[in-house]
């Protein structure tokens, strides 16, 4: 067979030819090999039963689950603290921290401008992620024990708390580019990369571009990939409108 390398490569030229056509025909026993799986299924009732039995299990469980979501407030983005006393504001936020495994709290005051951002962009993420619970503190109303106790000084504040654990907080935007012009998918990818939230998709392109001056340098401290989960399709700002 000459594949035109000429003479002096004729046998380099053989050799690449006989690994392709191996590395095909491997493919082609792999496929092969699967479709008589699938005809080995669809001839085997009780196999079919077992299958259709799996997945309506699967199906119960995670609607089940979904109820319990919203039983505890997930789906939404809701007040802590309106109008509480400082002692009821305490006992809501830890009996919260025992139903959720997962939550972001915003701590927040009603004279600052950048809060209301971050209002925004958490009524859209929560009701895409109802794995996650999404609450609001005001912190002129009766939440200074907690104030205190977080540590919280810079409005806004977001605290992300896993397994009843705080285990970051976001101050400001300075982990979002240092702007309050980033899109509700990179606040989702970031709160994805702390692993609060099922985020599936590539990170956004303010991400990948290096838009404003903390958020490429914080991305790589922290160990992020750009890709939080391989497989999926590139995540969209539209679809948290």
């Amino acid at each position: 067979m000459d594949l035109g390398f000429g003479n002096e490569n004729q046998v380099l030229g053989n050799l690449t030819a006989n690994a392709i056509l191996q590395s095909t025909k491997a493919q082609e026993e792999a496929i092969e090999d699967q479709l008589n799986k699938y005809d080995e299924l669809l001839n085997d009732e009780d196999a079919l039963d077992a299958l259709r039995e799996r997945r309506m299990k699967q199906l119960k469980n995670a609607q089940r689950q979904r109820q319990e979501y919203r039983a505890n407030g997930h789906g939404e983005y809701s007040d802590l603290n309106p109008g509480q006393h400082g002692g009821d504001t305490i006992r809501a936020f830890f009996d919260a921290a025992k139903k959720s495994k997962r939550m972001v709290v915003h701590f927040f005051r009603p004279t600052t401008r950048y809060c209301d951002v971050v209002h925004a962009h958490l009524q859209k993420i929560a009701r895409k992620h109802i794995e996650t619970r999404f609450l609001k503190v005001n912190v002129e109303t009766g939440a200074d024990y907690l104030v205190e106790k977080l540590g919280i000084v810079v409005m806004p504040t977001m605290v992300l708390i896993k397994e009843g654990k705080v285990i970051h907080h976001l101050h400001g935007f300075d982990e979002l580019g240092g702007t309050d012009e980033f899109s509700t998918s990179h606040l989702a990818w970031l709160l994805g990369a702390y692993e609060v939230l099922n985020y599936e998709g590539d990170a956004p392109d303010e991400v990948l571009q290096g838009k404003g001056v903390n958020s490429m340098k914080v991305a790589r401290d922290a160990g992020i990939s750009a890709n939080i989960r391989e497989g999926f399709q590139k995540d969209d700002d539209d679809e948290y409108s």
